[in-house]
């Protein structure tokens, strides 16, 4: 923890976002400073212990990539910062063109189609095109099938995975569904870039978490743009490039299949179905972990529990104790007005919290002095 909190403090960019303010994205800046600090920071995706759950729909998904979107470009910023380490500034550019990639790909996807117009050659005139499909084939493919290899070579992996079937028909499922999925997340990730040079920004809200199905009106109302685009695109291949249109057919039945892609993946009752069936299943629901089970007990212990987990600083001594602990070991907080700080600690000690901004809560649990005047009963 002191080594987090003594170098991992993220810098306010200048300038107002998407640009400037907060960065969206932190991991990566937080590793850097880490690395920038003399620590060594390390990548282990065997590590076990941790369980965040992902988004449980392509929109819940795509909807957290706009805020990475916009983190990972003003990267580009952090990266000329004085004392990074090349493999820092590297993941950074890495994590720069992970966004930019999809404007290109769209770029590169018109152009070509646009030079195959003129001449609607069959496939076997089209030398370069095969070899493009066949290197992006091997670029998309091959890290999964890798993976499933190293994989099956461990008998209780394989087991925790639903066994060797099982495990071989979701790889397959994966790469089909990622297969139809990838020209729609192009779609949203060249609009994020378009409106983030735009000036549009985006805030840092909460992401979901817990299953759901998305309603059938949602769906059409934020897909059928994709709908639209995939049956225009697909007709005019039709009408002036037509021996060249089943080498588009992938990316356009992605497109064309939008809404139902969306509709169906995110379906409770085929979610229980596949689990049923020993699909896409992941070691934390098939083998008992400790960690889950004491996590399980102590959520149901506490559900009825509603205060803000913010407001525990101020309402619980032992959450206040160690919070101050930790405090001593954080870099000093951005500075602001006594008479600031004041007014947020009586306001809170009055439990007048509802129009506090993020900022807000940064300050007045940043500050010891504040922090007391606000849990004390008779304030300052």
């Amino acid at each position: 923890m002191r080594a987090f909190l003594q170098h991992g403090g993220l810098p306010k960019l200048s300038g107002k976002p998407p640009f400037g303010g907060e960065i969206m994205s932190h991991d990566f800046v937080e590793s850097a400073f880490l690395r920038r600090g003399g620590w060594d920071v390390w990548m282990s995706p065997d590590l076990g212990g941790s369980f965040e759950e992902p988004p449980p729909s392509i929109y819940d998904y795509l909807k957290r990539d706009r805020r990475w979107a916009q983190g990972n470009l003003q990267h580009a910023r952090v990266l000329i910062a004085q004392g990074i380490r090349f493999p820092s500034r590297l993941h950074m550019v890495m994590g720069v063109m992970s966004y930019l990639s999809s404007p290109i790909w769209l770029l590169m996807l018109i152009v070509s189609a646009t030079a195959l117009v003129p001449y609607d050659v069959p496939d076997s005139d089209n030398p370069a095109l095969l070899q493009l499909v066949l290197a992006t084939i091997i670029l998309l493919y091959a890290p999964k099938f890798l993976a499933l290899g190293i994989a099956l070579r461990d008998a209780d992996y394989v087991r925790a995975h639903g066994g060797a079937g099982p495990l071989l028909r979701s790889v397959l499922g994966e790469a089909l569904f990622a297969t139809l999925f990838a020209p729609i997340v192009m779609l949203a990730h060249s609009w994020y870039v378009v409106s983030i040079l735009m000036g549009i920004a985006t805030g840092w809200g909460s992401q979901a978490r817990d299953d759901r199905a998305l309603p059938l009106w949602f769906v059409i109302r934020h897909y059928w743009p994709h709908t639209l685009i995939g049956i225009a695109c697909s007709f005019l291949l039709w009408r002036y490039a037509r021996g060249d249109l089943y080498w588009f057919a992938p990316l356009l039945l992605g497109l064309c299949l939008a809404i139902p892609l969306a509709r169906i993946t995110s379906s409770l009752r085929l979610g229980e179905l596949a689990a049923k069936r020993k699909l896409f299943l992941i070691p934390s629901e098939t083998v008992k972990l400790p960690v889950l089970e004491r996590a399980h007990r102590l959520r149901a212990a506490h559900q009825e529990e509603s205060r803000d987990f913010r407001r525990l600083v101020l309402e619980d001594e032992a959450v206040r104790q160690l919070h101050l602990a930790m405090l001593l070991e954080a870099l000093p907080p951005v500075e602001l007005p006594r008479e600031k700080l004041l007014a947020l600690a009586e306001a809170a000690r009055r439990n007048e919290t509802k129009d506090f901004s993020r900022a807000d809560w940064i300050a007045l649990l940043s500050d010891p002095d504040s922090i007391a005047a606000a849990s004390s009963p008779t304030g300052i």
